[in-house]
């Protein structure tokens, strides 16, 4: 979809066993980092580590951004992502819906500075930390 895109030469997708190997040694610093709904499928403590070894593959002034199913602080809403959270409740040994204050919290432990959000639907929220130069 995006072989006739100006940008597509800087597009690099890497393929890595991203928990358990290091990063290849040719992996330079990335403009964007985007991590599209893996940390529902986690536990915090996971994500905590996820959003930390993704810190150093970041370029100083480069940012990571979230998509998830990002529930509002009280949990009930909006319903989609609410539901979902039973749903990773059920299907996953530690998965569930987090709030956006919570992915930024593991993204300042690790180093990035929250940015605006944008909710795109009941399913869909993009969650944006910069790496400070």
């Amino acid at each position: 979809m995006l072989a006739d895109s100006p940008v597509f030469p800087r597009i690099r997708f890497v393929e890595w066993d991203f928990y358990n190997a290091d990063p290849p040694v040719t992996l330079p610093g990335f403009d964007l980092v985007y991590v599209s709904s893996v940390l529902h499928s986690e536990p915090p403590e996971r994500n905590r580590a996820l959003l930390a070894r993704v810190f150093p593959l970041v370029a100083p002034g480069g940012r990571v951004v979230v998509q998830e199913h990002v529930v509002e602080p009280s949990r009930t809403s909006p319903p989609e992502a609410a539901l979902f959270a039973v749903n990773m409740l059920a299907s996953t040994p530690g998965g569930r819906t987090y709030t956006e204050e919570e992915i930024l919290s593991w993204g300042e432990a690790a180093g990035f500075v929250p940015e605006q959000g944008e909710r795109l639907s009941g399913r869909s929220y993009l969650v944006r930390m910069l790496r400070p130069r």
